[in-house]
């Protein structure tokens, strides 16, 4: 898919450059930085729309979701009362 424009290139194989088919377009792009592109919109589309995800059939929890539970800090040994 297009970064730009966000046409699909059906045809798309496992080569490094393609130039994108929409006519008003024609960007040429380098595929993975094109999918990095991608996933990172998505991924911003997903935390703007402030909502849980699918993965692999699951429930995935996004960061802004998650509660922090506080962890209880353990005291520091007292030394002064061991003195010789």
């Amino acid at each position: 898919m297009c970064c730009v424009c966000r046409q699909k290139n059906a045809e798309l194989k496992l080569q490094d450059r393609w130039k994108c088919p929409n006519p008003e377009c024609q960007t040429e792009h380098q595929r993975d930085e094109n999918a990095v592109v991608n996933i990172f919109v998505e991924g911003l589309r997903i935390l703007a729309e402030g909502r849980s995800v699918s993965a692999c059939g699951g429930t995935v929890r996004l960061a802004c979701e998650l509660k922090h539970v506080p962890v209880k800090q353990e005291t520091s040994l007292e030394t002064s009362s061991h003195a010789a």
